[in-house]
Protein backbone atom coordinates (compact mmCIF):
# COMPACT_ATOMS: atom_id res chain seq x y z
CA UNK A 1 0.00 0.00 0.00
CA UNK A 2 3.24 2.65 0.58
CA UNK A 3 4.17 1.67 -2.61
CA UNK A 4 7.78 0.67 -1.22
CA UNK A 5 7.93 -3.22 -2.62
CA UNK A 6 5.26 -4.97 -4.60
CA UNK A 7 3.72 -8.18 -3.24
CA UNK A 8 5.78 -9.95 -6.05
CA UNK A 9 9.18 -8.45 -4.94
CA UNK A 10 7.96 -9.37 -1.32
CA UNK A 11 7.61 -12.91 -2.57
CA UNK A 12 10.22 -13.53 -4.86
CA UNK A 13 13.13 -10.92 -4.29
CA UNK A 14 13.21 -9.71 -0.88
CA UNK A 15 14.28 -11.70 2.42
CA UNK A 16 12.43 -10.85 5.88
CA UNK A 17 14.61 -8.50 6.94
CA UNK A 18 14.54 -6.61 3.81
CA UNK A 19 10.49 -6.54 4.10
CA UNK A 20 10.97 -5.55 8.08
CA UNK A 21 13.40 -2.60 6.72
CA UNK A 22 11.13 -1.56 4.55
CA UNK A 23 8.11 -1.37 7.37
CA UNK A 24 10.19 0.66 9.03
CA UNK A 25 11.30 2.99 6.83
CA UNK A 26 7.09 3.41 6.51
CA UNK A 27 6.70 3.54 9.82
CA UNK A 28 9.42 6.57 10.08
CA UNK A 29 7.62 8.09 7.28
CA UNK A 30 4.76 8.44 8.76
CA UNK A 31 5.69 9.24 11.80
CA UNK A 32 7.70 12.41 10.70
CA UNK A 33 4.38 13.07 8.74
CA UNK A 34 2.62 13.49 12.33
CA UNK A 35 5.56 15.59 13.40
CA UNK A 36 5.20 18.05 10.64
CA UNK A 37 1.53 17.96 10.73
CA UNK A 38 1.51 18.86 14.39
CA UNK A 39 4.57 20.89 14.86
CA UNK A 40 4.75 22.80 11.17
CA UNK A 41 1.76 24.98 12.06
CA UNK A 42 3.47 26.77 14.78
CA UNK A 43 6.50 27.95 13.02
CA UNK A 44 4.41 29.90 10.36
Amino acid sequence: MSGLASYIELDTVLSLEDALNILEVHQVTEYNKQLVQKYGNECS
